[in-house]
């Protein structure tokens, strides 16, 4: 058998742990998702200033995002016992131009 040991007790390392969260959205949304810890406060310790947090833990944007312009954010959100770091990956969705513009293609090389 295998393993390993950091040598520390996770249990009194508490607010000292970050933990990694991975939240993937489509641009043009606001919600990113929920903190999955019931705590009393929610802080964003990091950003530029581009996301909420409210009493339940859930972060959304302040402003959609645009896949175009910026597609990866990050965030430190502390609570009573952890912080976590939050990486939000924006996801691409086709405009209305995009799929105009592929139909058109696909409907001249028809020919």
């Amino acid at each position: 058998m295998y393993g390993y040991s950091l040598g520390y007790n996770v249990a009194s390392l508490g607010s000292k742990l970050s933990i990694p969260i991975l939240f993937e959205v489509e641009e043009g949304t606001t919600t990113v998702g929920q903190i999955p810890e019931i705590s009393e406060t929610y802080t964003i310790l990091q950003d530029e200033g581009e996301f909420t947090v409210d009493e339940t833990g859930l972060i959304e944007f302040i402003v959609a995002p645009d896949y175009e312009i910026k597609n990866e954010y990050y965030l430190k959100v502390r609570t009573d016992k952890h912080t976590y770091s939050v990486s939000v990956n924006v996801t691409d969705v086709a405009s209305e131009f995009e799929l105009l513009y592929e139909t058109t293609l696909l409907t001249a090389t028809a020919f």
